[in-house]
């Protein structure tokens, strides 16, 4: 193992094996570096150093003090940050920890905000080259960060991922995870894929209330419990040191062995709702961020073609009308109206929106993404 890491594990160990040792969820966090690359990649548990060991059992007898936190990751998301808080903030979650990198708009401002505001703790990142990123950030998370342990559950989800747990929860996912058997280790939430109108230009509005329509699409994201995950490198659901433990939203056993569970999950008791393409312009930016320097590596590459934004667009029908259950969206309001009410808020999301802006402009000026968005619309399936 990588000597850096390894003396960042000891020093892990030293700190939690303190009894008076204290969480640390304000205080802004050094960079997870260069050094950190090769935790992008586990060794199988028959592998793991003894410091590692140690550090592991250590980490997996930390009583949890809270109930739900989420783990995610944001690049260039800064139009749509305070909206992802304050769904989760609807859903019980009680913090955002988001590992954040490459950001040529505002989003670490946005980030520092919500964190001086109690709401988020920010795990700033940089790399030495391509990797895969979001494994290098789970498993820092599993290992490195002691605080998330102090959670029952995890909600291990991408920025433009919002759980939504069905009426039979009461649309919350902490009163869900409340029912949740003692056994279950793992609900896997299937993806429910957001569709809206195919536009060039951004639509105004809220995420929840721009994208009324919905299709079921081939995977999955999940709330775990970290007591006996051993590796995240799957990304939409854990791996654990035993025996295979998924259950899904209605906490039946997901049967079968680990090898896309998430195409044998129900989603009678909630959904991953995600907001993927949104207009061709949010696309385009999306996709600068997937072409960016610290991107995954060619091999695993999630960089995507300008064209797999109208393939993957699906058309709006009265079949697939699914709107957002008022409650919630009520809920998110009233969080967004908080927010709205604390110094700086008002600067910060005019810089945000001034930001996005100019990135839309740049676009709209370009003729070819006009040729290209013009041409590409009879990709979209009907």
């Amino acid at each position: 193992m990588n000597p850096a890491i390894e003396a960042a594990f000891a020093v892990a160990l030293q700190r939690i094996s303190y009894p008076g040792w204290a969480p640390d969820f304000f205080t802004p966090r050094a960079v997870v570096g260069p050094e950190f690359d090769t935790l992008e990649v586990l060794p199988e548990p028959g592998h793991l150093s003894q410091v590692q060991q140690q550090l592991l059992a250590a980490l997996r007898a930390i009583k949890p003090k809270f109930k739900l936190a989420v783990l995610t990751m944001m690049c260039n998301d800064a139009p749509y940050i305070a909206e992802f808080v304050a769904h989760y903030r609807v859903m019980g979650a009680e913090r955002i920890f988001v590992y954040t990198n490459d950001n040529s708009d505002s989003t670490y401002e946005v980030l520092r905000w919500f964190e001086a505001n109690g709401l988020v703790t920010v795990l700033p990142m940089v790399t030495a080259g391509k990797i895969h990123i979001q494994r290098k950030n789970y498993h820092h998370a599993l290992y490195l960060l002691p605080e998330l342990r102090l959670f029952e559950w995890v909600a291990v989800v991408d920025s433009d991922e919002f759980l939504l747990p069905d009426a039979r929860y009461g649309h919350n996912l902490s009163a869900m995870l409340d029912a949740a058997p003692a056994d279950v280790e793992a609900i896997l939430f299937p993806w429910h894929w957001r569709l809206g109108p195919v536009s060039f230009e951004p639509v105004p509005g809220l995420l929840a209330e721009r994208y009324v329509h919905a299709n079921q699409w081939d995977h999955a994201k999940s709330v775990i419990r970290l007591r006996h995950v051993r590796s995240l490198h799957q990304l939409h659901y854990p791996y654990f040191d035993g025996v295979f433990q998924l259950h899904d939203t209605v906490f039946d056993r997901v049967v079968g062995d680990a090898d896309r569970a998430d195409r044998r999950c129900t989603g009678a008791g909630g959904w991953t709702e995600h907001f993927w393409g949104k207009s061709f312009a949010e696309y385009v930016v999306k996709k600068q961020r997937g072409d960016a320097p610290a991107a995954l590596d060619s091999a695993k590459s999630f960089a995507r073609e300008y064209k797999t934004y109208f393939e993957w667009s699906q058309a709006c029908t009265p079949d697939n009308y699914a709107p957002w259950p008022e409650a919630v969206l009520a809920g998110t309001k009233a969080w967004l109206a908080r927010f709205a009410d604390r110094p700086g808020y008002a600067a910060l999301q005019a810089k945000w929106e001034a930001d996005f802006a100019a990135h839309v402009a740049a676009t709209r000026g370009d003729s070819e993404m006009r040729r290209m968005f013009a041409e590409m619309q009879a990709l979209i399936p009907r």
